[in-house]
């Protein structure tokens, strides 16, 4: 029997009623980790790939698909790539989409950092020249793929016009995204999957710190209708593994909200700084 492509097992997860937890790791260590607490697929940022690079080194596609196919080796699960990170114009969009699916990408994310060419006169022309480059970057993407799953990012920012933010994202949908990666705050969290009916949709969390919450637990998201959750920086699947300590908070279950880790720190040396 023919193994499916990691991108229609992707598909599968997204579209069956439980909803698909997608921790971002940042190393294949953390893949590994990931899927041995139980875990179906994961995410890889580009904020992770750009960590494990040297001091003063290109922030390139060849980069991108080197650590993603260590992800893709090192666990069976899909992959969810921000696709951005390192892929220059648009032009070379779809040699880039290429070279991932080859790599065994199951998805990528599609998203634009617009640069205005002037400086802007007014935002919301600068936001809608942001918005007509990501369409386009979309359809690019979605034409020169074989199967791979192209998603695109919709922020909903305070103060944002909701019907507005909920257009741009239904027009992605119609350039052929396979589903949205949603930032938002709770009260247009609640309003997205009753305005974008049948939407495949992914939250990744709040904009900034500022919104004051954190990640959702994935079941409340599931019965507000999303399809995917997509955790914060290592905090998802850590908890889950570490040893229980007298008198400590007990390990957070899959689906809670995310908690915080302090940084491990290398005991200092006795004879560290010294010199002879």
């Amino acid at each position: 029997m023919k193994t499916p492509a990691a991108s229609e097992v992707l598909r599968q997860l997204l579209d069956r009623p439980a909803i698909l937890e997608l921790p971002v790791v940042c190393d294949p260590l953390g893949a590994r980790l990931a899927r041995d607490a139980g875990y179906e697929a994961v995410a890889l940022a580009g904020y992770a790939i750009a960590a494990h690079l040297p001091l003063g080194s290109t922030f390139s596609i060849e980069a991108v698909e080197r650590a993603a196919g260590a992800v893709v080796r090192a666990c069976d699960t899909p992959l969810l790539l921000d696709a951005d990170a390192g892929s220059a114009a648009a032009g070379q969009l779809g040699r880039d989409v290429a070279r991932l699916e080859a790599a065994g990408v199951a998805a990528i994310q599609v998203s634009t950092q617009h640069v205005p060419d002037r400086a802007p006169v007014l935002l919301a022309i600068e936001r809608q020249h942001a918005h007509a480059e990501l369409l386009q970057r979309v359809k690019i993407a979605c034409t020169v793929r074989d199967h791979i799953l192209v998603t695109a990012r919709c922020d909903v920012l305070p103060g944002d016009d909701y019907a507005e933010s909920a257009g741009r994202a239904a027009a992605l949908l119609a350039a052929g995204a396979d589903a949205i990666l949603v930032h938002a705050a709770e009260s247009e969290l609640r309003r997205l999957p009753k305005d974008l009916p049948g939407a495949r949709l992914i939250y990744t969390g709040p904009l900034t710190a500022s919104c004051g919450q954190s990640v959702f637990p994935a079941d409340q998201l599931g019965q507000w209708g999303y399809s995917g959750l997509s955790n914060k920086y290592h905090r998802c699947y850590c908890p889950r593994l570490r040893p229980p300590v007298p008198g400590a908070a007990a390990v957070l279950p899959r689906g809670s909200a995310d908690m915080p880790l302090r940084p491990c720190r290398t005991p200092r040396r006795a004879d560290q700084g010294r010199t002879t």
